[in-house]
């Protein structure tokens, strides 16, 4: 819209579509153009309609078609027609109206789906209809191409599928053929992409199988809106990815040349639990039993950098990992297993540079350099601001120590991962697929800006920045995703599954503010009818008293 309006605002002397010694110079100067969408086409603020040229609004006056040729000679450049005009006579009228008006004087639209007054007939999305209805259109315009299809009152269309699997890979085609110079559509044109239609073979086959049911209704969605189709074959294959190679830009097959095919894959549980002695015992016999690697749980008061004796977490510890307060306990969770020799990956974000301190030591009075250990810290403190908590810094030195750990690990230890950008807790927070994916490439490259900020290289500490993605939404987090996507102010009751025992859901109407909060198994539900100031902060802060919700977040977390 912006760049639109300033367009309309400065209009060049003449559009892209003038033709010397055909327009009239000075009535073209004197007409107003703007860009048509995020397109190049500059096309006039007044377009003609051609539908009355096919009789949609009574009989048809053959002069009637000079209209057209004067409209384009002052200036109007786009000229809208569909077969649905007339069955074909507004196409037929407006194609005698452009015979001896050059091609490139005027952009051109037309539409597909829509066509008989029958109703049994008057729609039809089907790919093989849309390439014959274009083909048809073509010839009764007499032009090789058009500027514009627009798919016609799709919204009847019998399902999303046959638009996403059918007409717009139609609409694809015919704009490589050169047949059209533009796509427009109205729903999904970007998920589709390079998507077939379905093999017309199966179709046939398939419909009989399923006893005249459509197949295409087999076709179903991802939770990010991705078509999966219930057949592929060769022609799906997309020809512009043929020359990619792994370990290559754009990098689409893997960032490795060989990927993990020339290499075992580590197997490592998620584990650590009650006292590091029993969590010691616990891994000693999973190595035992063939485990490659250790990847280790703290519990929540360790993640927030308290002590076991602590007052505020006799609640939490050993509870949902293992408690760690000294080099000691560190030790003894390591008792007998040789750091040099095991990847161990550590989830710990607030509390990250003690808990790191303290594994190095325990390695190096193992007698280990701490240049030979392996493994990962997840160091991911955006993450715990955007959706898990478990930080005790404010942004700004919470960086810092990001910054400082990859200075350290780059000089100090060489084959270990300084962080792990982790996507799975988007995914655990209701995010889908794509989400969780945007969000968490927008982290690492502000890892990547805080690493050259420390004064590092970006091969310094780059290839050390490791990713930890979520495989798939299971049952509940598809249900949270539902419940989050939901129109709230129509439901009449909220219920709310809480995996790992803490967690809340806010959301407000215009009078009334609703908080769940769930923690230790207990529920505790606040509503407050239009008093903003009586509202409800998740952590307790003093000075927030609920007045810093924000009630666009599914997730309830206040600014504060």
């Amino acid at each position: 819209m912006e760049k639109a309006e300033a367009y309309s605002k400065n209009p060049p002397s003449l559009p892209p579509t003038f033709v010397k010694g055909f327009h009239d110079e000075e009535a073209v100067k004197r007409t107003t153009y703007t860009r048509l969408g995020g397109t190049d086409m500059e096309v006039s603020k007044m377009s003609l309609g051609c539908g009355p040229l096919g009789g949609l609004y009574g009989a048809v006056d053959h002069d009637a078609t000079e209209v057209v040729q004067t409209a384009i000679k002052n200036g109007v450049n786009y000229l809208d027609t569909a077969y649905w005009y007339g069955q074909g006579r507004s196409e037929e009228a407006l194609g005698k109206a452009l015979r001896k008006i050059p091609r490139q004087a005027y952009y051109l639209a037309t539409k597909v789906g829509r066509y008989e007054h029958d109703y049994a007939r008057m729609f039809d999305f089907r790919a093989d209809r849309v390439l014959q209805s274009l083909n048809d259109s073509l010839h009764r315009l007499q032009v090789p191409y058009v500027d514009v299809i627009q798919i016609h009152d799709l919204e009847f269309a019998p399902n999303e599928n046959i638009i996403l699997h059918e007409t717009l890979p139609a609409l694809e085609m015919a704009r490589r053929s050169g047949k059209q110079c533009l796509k427009t559509a109205t729903t999904g044109e970007r998920r589709v992409h390079s998507q077939k239609p379905l093999d017309e073979r199966w179709v046939k086959d398939a419909t009989k199988a399923m006893k005249g049911k459509d197949p295409h209704g087999l076709i179903w969605n991802t939770p990010e809106g991705i078509p999966i189709k219930p057949v592929y074959t060769n022609e799906d294959n997309v020809p512009e990815a043929a020359g990619e190679l792994p370990g290559r830009f754009p990098y689409t097959r893997g960032p490795y040349p060989t990927m993990y095919t020339q290499r075992p894959w580590t197997i490592r549980q998620y584990a650590g639990f009650s006292t590091v002695e029993e969590s010691n015992k616990f891994y000693r016999d999973n190595i035992k039993a063939g485990q490659q690697g250790l990847s280790v749980a703290f519990d929540l008061a360790t993640h927030r950098g308290y002590d076991s004796d602590n007052p505020r977490v006799y609640g939490d510890v050993g509870m949902a990992g293992v408690a760690v307060d000294s080099v000691e306990d560190m030790k003894a969770l390591f008792d007998g297993i040789p750091l040099d020799k095991m990847s161990v990956s550590m989830t710990m974000n607030g509390a990250v540079i003690p808990v790191l301190a303290m594994y190095i030591v325990a390695a190096e009075e193992q007698g280990v350099n701490r240049k030979l250990l392996q493994g990962t810290i997840q160091n991911d403190i955006l993450k715990e601001f955007m959706v898990r908590n478990t930080y005790i810094y404010p942004p700004d030195p919470s960086m810092r120590i990001v910054g400082d750990i990859f200075a350290y690990t780059a000089k100090e230890m060489p084959k270990y991962n300084s962080i792990s950008i982790s996507g799975y807790h988007m995914q655990e927070a209701g995010a889908d697929a794509v989400l969780e994916l945007a969000f968490t490439i927008a982290d690492g490259l502000q890892y990547c800006e805080t690493g050259l900020s420390a004064g590092l290289t970006i091969d310094e500490f780059a290839p050390r920045l490791s990713f930890f993605w979520g495989i798939s939404m299971n049952f509940y987090m598809l249900h949270w995703l539902y419940l989050v996507r939901q129109d709230l102010f129509s439901l009449s009751s909220i219920m709310y599954i809480s995996i790992f025992g803490v967690g809340y859901i806010s959301f407000t109407n215009k009078s009334c503010l609703v908080v769940l909060w769930q923690r230790k198994g207990s529920v505790a539900a606040r509503a407050r009818a239009g008093k903003k100031d009586e509202g409800y902060c998740p952590r307790n802060s003093n000075h927030c008293q609920g007045n810093n919700l924000d009630s666009a977040n599914a997730l309830g977390h206040c600014s504060c």
